[in-house]
């Protein structure tokens, strides 16, 4: 069988920003980047923004894979936002409104709420924005969900706004991370990535199931991981693949 044309082993999504001199030459592929901006990236110190700001400032450093973490809203909306936890809030200096814990905020108000008194939220549609005014950038979807009716709702929202927006090439630069195999199947039968990461803190596969579906998905150019799972067997088993 076709190995994968370029199998990268991405230990850990960073956070941290580097000078604009190490990443300055424009990548053929995402998987020509060596680090990704976690959340968009960190900016002043503070991180988990998946804010406007944080994007273009990490943008003008040289970062042009962008991870993102994406929720419902209230009304429905796929908003860039981590988690609607009451320790989130504080994290990224706001004032959590009226609403229960862990539930979502409608779209309007998560709009109208800055990061930390100054920063400026993102739904999907700035996003893909951001994608066609910077046709270099590749994003990194963080989904969290493992239920299937919402990996689809949640995908089928993207696919729709993708065909909305009838520019092929932004969502050849949309990299989807899956959390077990048949997350794989589900977005296929939804839109046709160019390419996945398997991303391992939420699966149950053993090494050797990691490495079959590997070998056989030509699609998934990526595998994360933590460091307590980084063996040097299982690591060159990987990195093998990809000669």
């Amino acid at each position: 069988m076709r190995k994968s044309s370029s199998l990268v082993l991405l230990i850990a999504l960073l956070t941290l920003s580097v000078p604009w001199r190490v990443m300055a030459d424009t990548p053929k592929d995402w998987t020509d980047q060596r680090l990704i901006a976690h959340a968009m990236g960190g900016i002043d110190g503070k991180t988990y923004t998946n804010c406007y700001e944080a994007f273009t400032s990490n943008y003008g450093k040289g970062f042009r894979v962008f991870e993102v973490d994406l929720q419902f809203t209230a009304d429905g909306q796929l908003v860039a936002r981590h988690d609607w936890s009451p320790g989130m809030y504080k994290h990224l200096g706001q004032e959590r409104p009226a609403v229960e814990n862990h539930q979502p905020l409608s779209w309007m108000t998560f709009k109208e709420l800055p990061i930390h008194k100054q920063f400026q939220p993102l739904d999907i549609d700035d996003i893909l924005q951001l994608m066609g005014l910077f046709p270099d950038v590749y994003l990194v979807t963080d989904t969290k969900n493992l239920q299937t009716a919402t990996i689809q709702k949640q995908f089928r929202l993207i696919a729709d706004k993708l065909i909305q927006y009838d520019d092929r090439s932004i969502g050849r630069r949309i990299v989807p991370q899956l959390y077990n195999r048949k997350m794989y199947d589900l977005l296929e039968e939804i839109y046709p990535f160019d390419s996945y990461i398997y991303t391992l803190y939420q699966s149950k596969d053993t090494d050797k199931q990691v490495l079959n579906f590997v070998r056989s998905t030509p699609k998934v150019k990526a595998v994360t991981m933590d460091g307590g799972r980084a063996s040097k067997t299982f690591t060159g088993a990987l990195r093998a693949h990809d000669q």
